[in-house]
């Protein structure tokens, strides 16, 4: 619990066991690296150790980063032969602790190892509760790096599936090579929204950020918008949700988190998260972007600096109304705002509810899931370590956009049922035409 436990002392080994149960292990790693070395010598060595299994402590992600950052943290780097990666931290996979599959030397037969373990990978897909068993399977025995860092508790998305999504993405560049990196400017005589490439720029691809990082962050497109044969953008095809922040100055790691998303495809078409140098810098790129795909957005209203800064511009409209979703929600709320939506605790486990429905739900025929289709490498991360503590903009920036769906399915069924004729009005239900014919 002291990060400092270690100051004062000159260990030439320091051992730090069940990384994955701290929760402030980069600041006791940074706080005893020191206590390892005289001036430029480094004289001592320290070993982090952690087997998998549910890490509760809030170290998880904190392992994760160090793990697959080893030369930032001055450890010893070993290449991914698991999933190609490029450099990770020392990794000892399940089948090799497996003592029934050991010879009389004690090597151990890897392939038959390997075979057991997915043979019971295999039964568990199976049983009642497949998911949530597996999850653990994965998280206790794991085969490869990325299994270690699973956490279950107060992760409602199905972390399997997202690691292996994750996984495709990072051991090969074919999708992200299609990217758009760049920025989005206002064009002088057509009065609209371009593109504009710009490899000086860079997106924010890991989670979590650290302290050396840049976060300006830039616009990353995944799908140009759809232009009709006039070119113009079909109003209602892309909905947007953003978790903003306000203060140009903050001590915290939080970014502004916007995403646009195809209501036809059901695809993430475009992301910006970042925290440039103002505020004003993101409210000014969320507002190009709004523009560029024609897309009306909901936001998280706790923070007035989006709303304020759209308004000074004349450009409210941008923003969603209040959803009435909420108040099937949360009953006889009070909460009436004219833009955006609040996140209270029930909203927010609904909207937790939403994200875990979408992502699971079938994409067209091709026996993938929704999730298959997120090519944002740092949501899938956000995804795969959320839990109820932590800081996650691009999860609520996404369950912004849940919510955004939810409503305009809401409104079209409200619009399908006031859909009346002539004998539904009240003249017709009056007693007069409710008797019984009389016989004469």
């Amino acid at each position: 619990d002291n990060a400092f436990a270690a100051n004062g002392t000159r260990p030439a080994v320091m051992v730090m066991e069940e990384i994955g149960m701290f929760n402030n292990l980069k600041a006791s790693h940074e706080a005893s690296v020191e206590c390892m070395k005289n001036g430029a010598y480094k004289f001592g060595s320290c070993m982090y150790l952690g087997t998998g299994g549910d890490m509760e402590g809030g170290g998880t992600v904190d392992a994760r980063d160090m793990f697959y950052n080893p030369d930032v943290y001055d450890m010893i780097s070993f290449d991914d032969e698991w999933e190609n990666k490029g450099n990770i931290s020392y990794f000892v996979p399940a089948y090799r602790g497996l003592n029934q599959f050991k010879d009389k030397n004690g090597n151990t037969q890897e392939q038959a190892a390997k075979d057991y373990l997915d043979k019971f990978r295999e039964k568990l897909k199976k049983g009642k509760n497949a998911r949530s068993a597996l999850d653990a399977e994965l998280q206790n025995r794991p085969l490869v790096p990325s299994e270690v860092f699973l956490t279950r508790t107060g992760n409602l998305f199905p972390v399997a599936d997202l690691l292996n999504r994750l996984a495709e993405l990072e051991s090969s560049n074919r999708e992200r090579n299609h990217d758009y990196i760049g920025e989005l400017y206002m064009d002088a005589s057509t009065k609209k929204v371009q593109w504009k490439p710009n490899a000086k720029l860079k997106p924010i691809y890991d989670f979590p950020v650290r302290n050396s990082d840049d976060i300006a962050g830039c616009v990353l497109i995944y799908e140009m918008p759809y232009e009709d044969k006039d070119g113009d953008i079909p109003y209602g095809m892309y909905l947007a949700g953003t978790d903003p922040y306000d203060h140009d100055e903050s001590t915290t790691s939080s970014l502004g988190s916007t995403f646009i998303l195809n209501k036809l495809t059901n695809r993430i078409v475009a992301e910006y998260t970042g925290r440039p140098d103002t505020a004003n810098q993101y409210y000014e790129n969320v507002r190009r972007l709004l523009k560029f795909y024609n897309a009306k957005c909901l936001y998280e209203n706790e923070r007035k600096g989006l709303f304020q800064y759209l308004e000074h511009k004349h450009e409210t409209y941008l923003l969603a109304d209040q959803p009435e979703i909420i108040k099937d929600v949360i009953q006889n709320t009070k909460v009436s705002r004219q833009k955006g939506m609040h996140m209270s605790k029930p909203l927010k486990a609904y909207g937790e509810e939403l994200i875990k429905m979408w992502l699971l739900d079938p994409y067209e025929n091709e026996g993938l899931l929704n999730l298959h289709k997120i090519r944002s490498v740092a949501l899938l991360k956000e995804l795969i370590s959320y839990n109820n503590h932590g800081n996650f903009d691009r999860v609520m920036a996404f369950m912004m956009v849940m919510y955004h769906i939810e409503e305009t399915k809401k409104i079209k069924i409200e619009k399908e049922r006031k859909v009346s004729t002539i004998y539904d009005q009240g003249f017709w239900n009056k007693s007069l035409f409710n008797r019984k014919k009389r016989k004469f």
